[in-house]
């Protein structure tokens, strides 16, 4: 999904040079996810899960073939469109796919899986930002598009040949016999009801808004007006921070043990190494400063997005987990929605550092972590 997105904002802000149009992409994704955060229990209760994700998978290689087609033929307002249907199909496959890991891994083997399991999902996430940075640089934004439709039938086919080779893995869940709005308010009132993990969705909440900062509309304004420097440095700022993200998950997976004892902890310092280099970030105008920075960032980044990633997985009851997951990104997904659009529209008010500046308040979850979760409540 990221590197079709980089490949739009990169069309739109090459033809408009507006940070805040290109910022409405983001906060269309952030927008429709969110609205099918909210609905998507409903077809737990109808369909399965390894069917609605076989639904999803299919239906955004159709789209993205439409997206290709929009492109050099369709008015903008059409690309939102489908970029939205993309987004809402997006929304509810990952609850499903995370849901299927306790059926392939042992429970004694669940917490290192877990862990593996979100090293993997989020270095693939932020590295695509860095690899649709040097794609673009080296490439046109339409083959990128390809790219992306290519990766798309590969999973969707790779998924199908599982379902016939590991029929007991993905086979169908009994219908469910609850009320028709009961998936609605299961995942909210699990939350609610929860100490700790009331207090981790706050500040995974919290922390969402301040992470608008880092999308690629923003950063790449950054690059050409604090930095000075060409369209390459945007690709290699988004290279430095894969090269942290992997380093990190690398290490983080060698570990996984060490990990499982000291979550809490390894959250804290993430949060606090993120919060510091940011405000590094901010007030550094050196290119080659930036890209250390940026390599520490993403070091800090992952062991923050892991460990909460993995505390999630590991404490949530599996058969609740689908529902919590769904209500966590659904707020997840409205405080960056608000957070983007808030971006687009001060990044062309203000000094860009600013906002880099503003992004020190992550040490207020810093402190939240500690007063909180911290001692492993």
């Amino acid at each position: 999904m990221v590197l079709y997105i980089v490949s739009l904002m990169h069309i739109i802000y090459a033809e408009t040079t507006s940070p805040f149009i290109m910022s409405l992409i983001p906060v269309t994704i952030t927008g429709v996810r969110f609205l099918s955060s909210l609905i998507v229990p409903l077809l737990f209760q109808r369909v399965t899960l390894t069917h609605l994700l076989a639904i999803a998978q299919g239906t955004k290689v159709v789209l993205m073939l439409a997206l290709l087609w929009a492109v050099p033929f369709a008015p903008v307002p059409v690309w939102f469109i489908v970029i939205g249907l993309l987004a809402s199909f997006d929304a509810w496959a990952d609850p499903c796919s995370y849901t299927l890991i306790p059926r392939i891994v042992d429970p004694s083997k669940r917490v290192a899986a877990n862990s593996k399991a979100a090293v993997v999902n989020e270095t693939t996430e932020m590295g695509c930002w860095a690899l649709g940075g040097v794609l673009l640089a080296m490439t046109h934004s339409q083959l990128v598009l390809l790219i992306v439709l290519t990766v798309y039938t590969i999973a969707t086919v790779c998924f199908f040949i599982l379902m016939r080779r590991l029929p007991d893995v993905f086979a169908n869940e009994e219908g469910s016999t609850e009320s028709f709005f009961a998936p609605l308010k299961k995942g909210w009132v699990t939350i609610l009801q929860t100490r700790w993990l009331r207090h981790t969705t706050g500040i995974s909440f919290f922390s969402s808004i301040i992470s608008v900062i880092w999308i690629a509309a923003i950063l790449y304004v950054f690059t050409e007006e604090v930095l000075a420097v060409s369209e390459a440095w945007w690709g290699m700022l988004n290279a430095s921070l894969f090269i942290g993200l992997m380093v990190a998950g690398v290490l983080l997976q060698r570990y996984d043990q060490f990990v499982q004892h000291h979550l809490a902890r390894i959250v804290f310092v993430g949060f606090l190494g993120s919060a510091i280099l940011t405000l590094l970030f901010s007030i550094n105008t050196v290119p080659v400063v930036a890209l250390i920075v940026m390599i520490g960032l993403g070091w800090f980044l992952q062991l923050e997005n892991v460990g909460t990633q993995t505390i999630y997985q590991a404490k949530v009851e599996e058969g609740l987990f689908a529902n919590v997951y769904a209500a966590e990104h659904a707020l997840s997904m409205l405080a960056f929605g608000v957070g983007s659009l808030l971006v687009g529209i001060i990044s062309e008010l203000v000094d860009i550092r600013l906002l880099y500046l503003a992004g020190a308040f992550t040490l207020f979850a810093v402190a939240f972590w500690w007063r909180y979760t911290f001692p492993g409540k």
